[in-house]
């Protein structure tokens, strides 16, 4: 056989087929549409500084999940009580999501909110005072036997 006619080596087990990918930026894109509503429903938002990248994680069973994130800068000090108060009462039973109360481990309050399909969303106290930290997961997908998922989506 003459170099030329060598067939083109296999693609790796590891490397994203085209639908595992269509599949990632489809979660990627669900679960940053309600981040952003998320991040509009918090009292006195301003700028929200939406991550343009997050990574995979691994779910039960060998799934991934996409997970990614945001900052919202409010107006003036950040009262997580009224932030976590606003989310649970516009949140709760919200087509098909729930809220519920919860906190950090220094007590500052927090609130987490999952969907039917269960992808999550955690609200919680920023690194500056004046920052809410939002972190995102889509629900869980399959993804083809080997494939790692490194990097950054």
């Amino acid at each position: 056989m003459n170099p030329d006619e060598n067939p083109a080596p296999a693609e790796s087990s590891s490397a994203a087929s085209p639908n595992t990918e269509q599949t990632i930026k489809d979660r990627k894109a669900q679960t940053q549409a309600i981040e952003r509503q998320i991040a509009e429903s918090i009292p006195g938002h301003g700028d929200i500084r939406q991550s343009s990248n997050g990574a995979l994680f691994t779910c039960a069973g060998g799934d991934r999940q996409w997970v990614g994130g945001a900052d919202v800068v409010v107006q003036g000090k950040v009262d997580m009580e009224s932030i976590v108060e606003a989310l649970l009462k516009q949140w709760s039973d919200h087509n098909g999501y729930a809220a519920s109360r919860g906190s950090d481990s220094a007590g500052v309050p927090s609130v987490e909110i999952v969907g039917d399909e269960g992808e999550g969303y955690l609200v919680a106290q920023g690194a500056k005072g004046d920052e809410v930290a939002l972190t995102s997961s889509s629900r869980c997908f399959s993804v083809p036997n080997g494939f790692s998922g490194a990097g950054s989506w």
